[in-house]
């Protein structure tokens, strides 16, 4: 399966896109309570919120899934991520950090990883249906390591959270986009 380019590509995609996710879970306590000096109880609401827009979010992919193609859904999931890192970085370079100012920006990105990993997992996936279990099981491998790897670098920038995240965002997109261009036949123009 790691020699399959289209393998390889669906699960890196689905990979960038948990990985903003998985960072923000990782450092919100500390951005949230530590550096907004939100409550337990404050932070617990607006986790809720996030959860929500989680929720939402694949709904709405759900409702996607059998009106456009995989690779728009993964372009407009993308897009989406790329939109919530500048949206967050000119937010905190103009307002500085703020609950508010965060969370928006964290609800597009949650918005395009619901929208990326579905669609990039299920491409991946369906390219071996009679070993569906090993390939379940190296896709999610690959998106808990990469997950776990960007969320240790992002935590380890302790006072840059809100830029780190921002910058990690925007790179996963250019990347989801460039991995894109990898697929022969369906690449970008199918967006």
């Amino acid at each position: 399966m790691l020699r399959d380019a289209f393998y390889v590509t669906y699960s890196l995609q689905a990979t960038l896109a948990f990985a903003c996710h998985f960072s923000f879970i990782v450092v919100a306590p500390l951005v949230l309570m530590e550096q907004l000096g939100l409550t337990p109880y404050q932070f617990s609401v607006v986790f809720i919120a996030y959860g929500l827009a989680y929720v939402v979010g694949g709904a709405i992919a759900t409702f996607l899934n059998n009106r456009i193609s995989a690779q728009a859904q993964i372009c407009a999931g993308f897009l989406l991520i790329g939109s919530a890192g500048a949206a967050l970085l000119i937010w905190q370079w103009v307002a500085g950090l703020t609950v508010i100012g965060l969370m928006i920006p964290m609800i597009l990105c949650t918005a395009g990883t619901t929208l990326v990993r579905p669609a990039a997992a299920t491409q991946a996936l369906a390219r071996y249906p009679q070993q569906a279990g090993a390939a379940a099981s190296l896709n999610t491998t690959v998106l808990f390591a990469g997950g776990g790897f960007a969320g240790t670098v992002i935590a380890s920038a302790e006072q840059l959270l809100p830029l780190s995240l921002g910058i990690l965002f925007l790179s996963s997109a250019l990347g989801g986009f460039l991995l894109l261009t990898r697929l022969k036949g369906n690449s970008l123009q199918h967006c």
